[in-house]
Order: C-alpha cells, then structure tokens, then sequence
C-alpha cells in the first residue's frame, strides 16, 4: 500500500508535459508507450548475507510485458517488522525516464 502511495504521490506532483507523455500510446517519434507499474508481492526475511543496509526496493523491467515491477524487501526481528519503501523520487525517474526503457537503444 505504500509503494502505491508512493507512486500516486509521484502522479501528482510531475510535471503536466511528464504526465502527457507518460499516458500517450505513442510518446515519441517511434516510442513505444510507457510501462505499466505493477506491484510484487514484497520479499520475505531479507538474508543476513549482505545485511539489510544492502536492501534496496527492487524494481524491475519486463520488457514482453512492458511492466515495471516494484518489490520492497521485509525483515522482520523479534515482534517489530521494517520494510524499504519506493521513494517518491524514484517514482519521479520512473515517469521521466525509466517507464520508457523499452525504446531505449541497445
């Protein structure tokens, strides 16, 4: 739930000309349209390897689906539970840049 806050966050506080290409079928010269953010189910106990400095919020790029996915790591100790979260400025770059990764060059 709070990745997708995140994310309406980030909806509303972009640019309007971000949005307008976001949401177009077709956002520029030969571009194929944005990628859809879907949301995993979050990771269960992070691993002690790497430690939980180490997690990150891990977002992915289906490139046959034209999906992003979100997943955020869990740890949980004793009765306390701690998770990383999408940062709204990440869900910034996401409009700007990285929702658009199928029409970058290989």
């Amino acid at each position: 739930v709070m990745n997708e806050k995140a994310w309406a966050w980030g909806l509303a506080h972009a640019a309007p000309r971000t949005l307008v290409r976001y949401r177009r079928e077709a956002p520029c010269n030969n571009c194929t349209a944005a990628a859809a953010m879907v949301y995993a189910q979050d990771t269960a106990d992070v691993p002690t390897l790497g430690g939980w400095d180490a997690a990150q919020v891990a977002t992915t790029f289906d490139a046959r689906r034209n999906e992003l996915t979100v997943q955020s790591p869990v740890k949980t100790a004793g009765v306390g539970q701690y998770c990383k979260l999408l940062s709204p400025a990440r869900v910034l770059d996401i409009l700007q840049l990285d929702a658009f990764q199928a029409s970058l060059f290989p």
